[in-house]
């Protein structure tokens, strides 16, 4: 009897106790299974009848227009129709790990691959089951996710020599000086501008940053699409995280340019189409009746720019910029060279706007002979735009507010023991401002090296001195990829455990070699979520700590339960 008794007493506990645990296993696979589908059903922008919109991937049709940049994955099996330098990486689908170049030649895209270089647009020919992904692996790609509201603005400007208001840009400006920034802004940029038919506010599509110097275009007067109408790019060098900018050769169709209105709707004849480049010389001839009878007319003001037939435009870190200057153009439309004085001037302008946390972008320019540029599309692929001698067009302060939370999510990591650094690729003036803001650093006082650095003086660090200071960094200014991935490396050897958050290609090398690699899944890359552990669904830092404190509490809790369990099941037995 008593054996009977020890033995349903035992069986019972074993029964309750892997009940337990199974109940708690199947609500985490309940969990983990809705937050994959939340993961799955991302955002993506595309282009459906002339106007950018943001859908679900599983939205999207044969027809959209889905334009690609470095990190996404192709959202489905298209063809290429417009890009620069692009190159795709087809290993998930053909096994091979170098990158195959996409142009005119090989314009086909296979959903599921990636964008390893290069931009462009793509024209989606089959989608879900019926693309190559769907029939071979038969599970759903994925894309860069939808991208946050604007929450850049333009705050202040130094052009022609001097500092203007933004609010009063049409009285400020030369004309001159207008015509090449509007040019500039309207072609050197990933972003895009739509007007609703009838008039209505402009919707702005980009990156947060592309659309706050967008917006400050549109104040100037920029006609986005007219302007863009006027030049073809020649050649693109996508913005480079080592170099801390981007440029963009274009040429130019007639120099009495730049200054265009929309006045209503007409019909052009087909030679004013060729002429005006507004058409594909080799489309079908209803496409062309198309366009002629749908084509906006446009009122142009001449504006005599004693420039050659292309313009190499360059936008990025105002220092950088700056250093590649020769010249500027002051407020009377003169070419003044640019010396020591000048120069000073406006890196102490710089500084400043950096010192209130503002993020500072230059904007330049250039003319170029045609016949210098590349005339073989081979040569013109691996052609370097020129980047000296450039003219300085503006340098504009973007103020990037801190997000609601922030703060308070700094200081709880900090009660927590955990040190927060900020390694970013901005003026390191503007981080450490940008640190007070956030409570990285407590006061101006602790903004003295070795707790703030730049990333060329820590990479020249011989490795012994980077292992002593590195604990001290609180915010790294002017980070390459390759300096984030130094500093985790470096704190990993001195035995600490790294986390670390990004969005973007560059932050992924960071994201692998950190010990808890953090993406986040609304702005983050395809590349970087794959290279990360943990996606943050709402690209919050402060569900980092919530969701630390989360997981922290039951494994305490949870610790001395599964400690109990094997004591309670060897003291019934004796019950």
């Amino acid at each position: 009897m008593e054996d009977k008794l020890e033995t349903i007493c035992m069986s019972r506990s074993i029964i309750h106790n892997y009940d337990g645990i199974s109940v708690s296993d199947y609500k985490q696979s309940l969990q983990f299974q809705n937050l994959n589908e939340e993961k799955q059903n991302i955002h993506l922008e595309v282009i459906r009848g002339g106007r950018r919109l943001e859908i679900s991937i599983f939205d999207i049709v044969v027809g959209d227009v889905v334009p690609l940049e470095i990190g996404d994955q192709v959202p489905a099996d298209g063809i290429l129709i417009f890009g620069h330098s692009l190159a795709i990486d087809e290993s998930s689908m053909t096994g091979e790990s170098k990158t195959v170049d996409k142009s005119s030649k090989a314009p086909f895209l296979m959903s599921g691959c990636k964008v390893a270089d290069g931009c462009g647009t793509m024209l989606v020919t089959s989608v879900g089951i019926n693309t190559e992904w769907g029939l071979l692996m038969a599970s759903i790609s994925e894309d860069t996710g939808e991208e946050t509201p604007l929450q850049m603005t333009v705050v202040e400007a130094y052009v022609g020599g001097k500092k203007i208001d933004p609010a009063d840009n049409e009285a400020a400006l030369p004309p001159m000086v207008k015509s090449l920034l509007i040019e500039s802004i309207a072609q050197n940029t990933t972003g895009s501008v739509f007007v609703p038919e009838g008039g209505g506010k402009y919707e702005v599509a980009g990156s947060p940053t592309e659309k706050a110097i967008l917006q400050w275009g549109l104040d100037l007067g920029m006609n986005f699409d007219a302007i863009r109408s006027n030049s073809s790019i020649i050649h693109v060098f996508p913005f480079n995280s080592e170099k801390k900018r981007g440029g963009v050769a274009l040429k130019l169709y007639y120099m009495e340019n730049l200054y265009i209105l929309v006045v209503g709707h007409g019909t052009l004849s087909l030679q004013q189409l060729y002429k005006l480049n507004l058409c594909d010389p080799y489309s079908t001839s209803y496409n062309l009746l198309g366009q002629c009878l749908t084509i906006d007319v446009f009122s142009i003001t001449p504006f005599s720019c004693p420039d050659s037939e292309v313009h190499l435009h360059w936008k990025g870190a105002a220092e950088i910029v700056l250093a590649s200057c020769t010249r500027f153009i002051d407020t009377n439309d003169h070419f003044i060279p640019m010396d020591d004085d000048k120069v000073k001037q406006f890196q102490r302008d710089i500084e400043d706007m950096a010192a209130r946390s503002l993020r500072c972008v230059s904007i330049a320019y250039r003319s170029y002979e045609m016949e210098n540029t590349p005339s073989d599309e081979e040569e013109l692929a691996h052609w370097e735009i020129p980047e000296n001698d450039l003219v300085l067009l503006a340098i504009v302060g973007l103020k990037d507010p801190c997000r609601p939370g922030v703060k308070d999510a700094v200081q709880l990591c900090t009660n927590a023991g955990v040190k927060v650094r900020m390694v970013t690729g901005d003026n390191l003036r503007t981080g450490i401002a940008i640190a007070l803001e956030c409570g990285i650093l407590v006061s101006g006082a602790d903004a003295t090296q070795p707790n703030i650095i730049e990333g060329k003086e820590f990479r020249a660090l011989s490795e012994v001195r980077r292992q002593e200071i590195a604990e001290k960094i609180s915010v790294m200014g002017r980070s390459s990829p390759s300096d984030k991935l130094l500093l985790v490396q470096t704190l990993r050897k001195k035995g600490h455990v790294v986390a670390v958050t990004g969005d973007g290609t560059n932050d992924a090398p960071a994201l692998h070699e950190a010990d808890i690699g953090l993406a986040m899944g609304i702005q983050g890359t395809e590349v970087a979520k794959e290279s990360s552990d943990i996606i943050i669904l709402d690209d919050k830092f402060a569900s980092v700590v919530k969701e630390g404190v989360l997981e922290y509490v039951p494994r305490r809790l949870e610790l001395p339960h599964l400690y109990w369990s094997p004591v309670s099941l060897s003291l019934i037995p004796g019950f």
